[in-house]
């Protein structure tokens, strides 16, 4: 893989510009909130103040940073001579923006999956339920195409499921996704 980047500059440009991207845009961010909020910082102080809580949030180990970068952002943006609400206000802008709102088209994404039974373990307990009915139409209709996944699991010897004794098609219905 590192032979591929180093043959093909255009990656390498990518790889490193795509990395120096994300923390220069989250500094922009809060640079946009702070204006927003009229705070008398600059952009070069505001970057400062990020890349430098972000560095000390670096060594308190968070998922996501939470709690570790709020705490360093908020100090670092009173030690910059700011009042506590407006660097707690600017750190709840910050992260609203970067982290509450880009939730919001995934809640609704997750909500419409849940919904029509395509996540586990909805999904299990969709095709169990499909299962079932499956068994109760085959007492009705008998043996043949599409017998349960029930009536496979009993014809076993000894009442245990052997490898070969199931048909795999059957197996089918216990995936997350139909």
């Amino acid at each position: 893989m590192l032979s591929g980047i180093v043959r093909a500059p255009n990656r390498a440009a990518l790889l490193w510009g795509g990395s120096a991207a994300i923390p220069l845009l989250h500094a922009a961010t809060l640079w946009f909130v702070v204006q927003a909020l009229h705070l008398p910082m600059g952009a070069g102080s505001v970057f400062a103040v990020y890349f430098a809580a972000s560095a000390a949030s670096a060594l308190v180990p968070s998922p996501g940073c939470f709690g570790s970068l709020d705490a360093a952002l908020t100090a670092a943006i009173v030690a910059a001579w700011q009042s506590a609400t407006a660097a707690v206000a600017a750190v709840l802008g910050y992260r609203l923006i970067t982290v509450w709102l880009p939730m919001a088209p995934s809640a609704c994404v997750l909500a419409a999956l849940v919904r029509r039974g395509h996540l586990w373990p909805w999904g299990l307990r969709r095709a169990l339920r499909e299962a079932a009915v499956d068994a109760r139409l085959d007492t009705v209709r008998g043996p043949g195409p599409g017998l349960s996944l029930a009536r496979d699991l009993a014809g076993t010897a000894g009442g245990r499921p052997t490898p070969t004794d199931i048909d795999p098609m059957r197996f089918t219905l216990l995936l997350p996704y139909p």
